[in-house]
């Protein structure tokens, strides 16, 4: 299974356009590594690819990883599905550039969400542009992950709901809001667990956890305190759904994967900076921070 972060930020990336905290300031003048908002492609065989959710900023991505391009045909995508976490904006956003023309009545792509997650975003009229073969998530269920005309891509998913938040837009707690998602690989049965917003962990995503070869984890913030420190208007990280980096991380040492990983960093957290302390200890555990750009393969080699 083929890996690659397409980006590693949390909502805004980094900088975010309207802040000028320390690590935006940083990136902006070269001294940091710019990050896109979240999101994985992951591919059994290098030319069907899956996204593990898709960021306004999709488009970009296409335009920076080749692989992502069309081949062939003048229309086309090798994007044959989107698996979705959350409905948040920096995790569907991005499903407006699957969009077309009326008189194309063909799905680009199949979009695999929980009922309830689909339901929000299907509710916006803007969304009917899309064009998507919606796919339901079962919680706990292994399903396989398929194209728009059930094309396999030697992939399956099994959606585990998980202590979150609700999106900005809707704040209505459900507990299909957020989920993390195992995707494992048909032929070899290497797998990956991806949770990128969690409040707090629980005994069924420990138990997912165990199961995986790679685990990737909310990095969003590394104090609970680290938006109210700076902004007057910042919320604390468990009020916002994200279990903070210095809780979590003896929970991260504790887990089996061979390769333990936190992305989706906001902005204002000190893991953007390589050589703060905070980075010092992560190393330190034996995990990884993700970088925009970073790919892996599963099982090595």
């Amino acid at each position: 299974m083929h890996v690659v972060f397409l980006g590693t930020g949390g909502g805004g990336g980094l900088p975010q356009w309207n802040c000028n905290c320390l690590y935006c300031e940083q990136a902006r003048a070269g001294q940091l590594p710019t990050r896109m908002e979240a999101a994985l492609a992951v591919s059994a065989d290098d030319t069907a690819w899956v996204l593990l959710d898709t960021p306004p900023e999709i488009r970009a991505m296409f335009v920076r990883y080749p692989f992502l391009s069309p081949r062939g045909a003048v229309r086309g995508t090798p994007v044959q599905a989107v698996v979705l976490t959350h409905g948040d904006v920096n995790h569907c956003g991005g499903l407006l550039n699957f969009r077309g023309p009326i008189s194309d009545p063909r799905a680009y792509v199949s979009v695999y969400a929980t009922p309830w997650v689909r339901s929000l975003i299907t509710q916006n009229p803007m969304f009917e542009a899309v064009k998507a073969r919606w796919r339901d998530l079962v919680p706990g269920t292994w399903v396989p992950l398929l194209g728009p005309t059930d094309e396999d891509t030697g992939l399956l998913v099994r959606a585990v709901p998980v202590p979150g938040k609700p999106p900005t837009y809707r704040w209505e707690d459900h507990p299909e809001a957020t989920v993390a998602v195992q995707v494992r690989e048909r032929t070899t049965g290497a797998t990956l667990l991806y949770a990128p917003i969690v409040r707090e962990t629980t005994p069924d995503l420990e138990q997912v956890a165990e199961e995986s070869d790679v685990l990737i984890f909310d990095g969003t913030f590394w104090s609970d305190d680290e938006l109210t420190a700076i902004d007057p208007y910042g919320r604390s990280a468990y009020s916002i759904g994200h279990i903070p980096v210095e809780t979590s991380l003896a929970w991260m040492t504790r887990r089996r994967a061979s390769l333990r990983v936190y992305t989706h960093v906001n902005n204002t957290n000190p893991l953007n900076d390589p050589a703060s302390d905070p980075a010092r200890r992560v190393q330190a555990a034996g995990i990884r921070v993700a970088q925009d750009g970073w790919a892996i393969r599963i099982p090595e080699g």
